[in-house]
């Protein structure tokens, strides 16, 4: 049940993600007067991401093997965007980059699953 939970958690983040986060984030970075090689990069990163949090899903609502690597990845990732909130801004930053709630969420309900089915 945790998994099921878990992976529409990992669902929503994602499409979070491609949709809202395209129009908050990705244009306003595109249209910076920042170089190529730093817009193109950020930009490449951008798909990256997607791509990873649509595939993370769909193996955690599958149940492959490879999601306990996944969920690991999801809490690293949410504790990088807790340090980097707290780095930039202390403790209010944890607000303005609420990333880290979903990502240890999505983290902590696919691990407790695995561990529990694995017992």
């Amino acid at each position: 049940m945790l998994g099921r939970i878990g992976s529409i958690l990992a669902f929503v983040t994602a499409v979070v993600h491609a949709l809202v986060g395209t129009y908050d984030t990705l244009l306003p970075f595109l249209a910076s007067d920042l170089s190529l090689t730093v817009i193109g990069t950020f930009h490449a990163c951008w798909h990256f991401v997607t791509v990873f949090l649509f595939y993370s899903a769909w193996v955690f609502w599958k149940k492959l093997k490879i999601s306990s690597i996944l969920a690991t990845l999801w809490g690293v990732f949410g504790i990088i965007f807790l340090v980097v909130a707290f780095y930039h801004v202390g403790i209010s930053g944890l607000l303005i980059l609420p990333q880290w709630i979903l990502l240890g969420a999505v983290s902590a309900l696919m691990l407790w699953e695995i561990k529990n089915s694995n017992e």
